[in-house]
């Protein structure tokens, strides 16, 4: 409510409204979000100077970063996801000698343009940085939007201009998943909280702040260059029957579109597994089917290593 001129109260705006629940839920996640970042940036002790703020660099075999012809797994976590966690994900690379580059998405890279692309911008610096090596995108969640805003920056000509190398360099596409703009809502407040009333409340006000056109528009836009992706790179998408965040139909929609781009794509879906759980619950089929595209898109280059020559650093 306002006070109208004639000193009564006026009925609030739909357009204030808006803006004032998406305050009071924004200030909320992100007091929360600071802690996500906080962690990420304090990581990089054991890090190489040349990684990106806020992104961890591991070298199973400990050699030089920028190796020539050396792949690189890029794994975007989903969001305020624990290194604990992504470790995991992070030895089905090491374990074949590939090197990971991982970020822990916070909420400021889904409401905040530029904290997006200036993580976008770090990801195809290093990948611009060594030419000639083949590199692998690992999104899980929300970190396919991250992913987004890197193809709109290589489909740019400003960015092929930056980046002449990059696009051809991203050999296989990986999405654990994956989280359109429908799902956001659910996605923050499930990462935010487990109290049922602040996710209520955060769900609310993100579906007010979405109903906006603008705001949607924004969102959608972003989510339509991934729909429309042109990079050739073989894809894998990992999916479970029972994500409510991702149904299965809206990942086929887009496996669709792919493959009338000339995309090869990969399906597996895990019966009764939820939300990025699917390695814990499936790991023997969940690696099986990151190695036969590692296989076929690496070559040579993904032979594994011994075990003794794995060391995490």
């Amino acid at each position: 409510m306002i006070q109208s001129e004639f000193g009564g109260i006026a009925p609030e705006s739909e357009h204030s409204y808006n803006i004032r629940m998406w305050s009071r839920a924004s200030a909320f996640v992100y007091r929360r979000s600071l802690v996500s970042i906080f962690q990420s940036s304090t990581s990089q002790k054991n890090a190489l100077s040349t990684v990106p703020q806020g992104f961890l660099y591991t070298n199973p075999n400990k050699q030089h970063f920028f190796e020539k012809d050396q792949p690189l797994a890029v794994v975007i976590g989903w969001l305020l996801s624990k290194k604990s966690y992504l470790t995991k994900y992070e030895e089905l690379y090491h374990q074949r000698g590939i090197p990971t580059l991982t970020i822990s998405p916070s909420v400021n890279h889904i409401f905040s343009q530029s904290v997006v692309e200036k993580t976008a911008h770090s990801i195809l610096q290093t990948i611009e940085s060594r030419p000639g090596s083949p590199v692998i995108i690992h999104a899980f969640s929300v970190g396919a939007y991250i992913y987004a805003h890197i193809l709109r920056i290589l489909e740019s000509e400003n960015g092929r201009a930056l980046y002449p190398t990059a696009y051809d360099s991203i050999c296989a596409q990986v999405f654990d998943s994956p989280v359109d703009v429908e799902g956001i809502p659910l996605g923050v407040a499930q990462a935010i909280s487990n109290n049922p009333l602040i996710q209520n409340s955060i769900i609310n006000s993100l579906k007010v702040l979405l109903n906006n056109p603008l705001i949607y528009g924004k969102f959608k836009g972003v989510s339509n260059v991934f729909y429309a992706n042109r990079n050739k790179a073989p894809s894998l998408w990992l999916m479970g029957t029972k994500d409510a965040l991702v149904p299965v139909q809206v990942c086929q929609k887009v496996m669709g579109l792919w493959q009338e781009n000339g995309i090869k794509v990969k399906g597996v879906y895990f019966d009764g597994s939820v939300h990025v759980s699917h390695l814990r619950n499936h790991h023997v089929e969940y690696k099986n089917a990151l190695d036969l595209l590692l296989d076929e898109c690496l070559g040579e280059s993904g032979i594994r290593p011994s075990v003794e020559n794995v060391v995490n650093l």
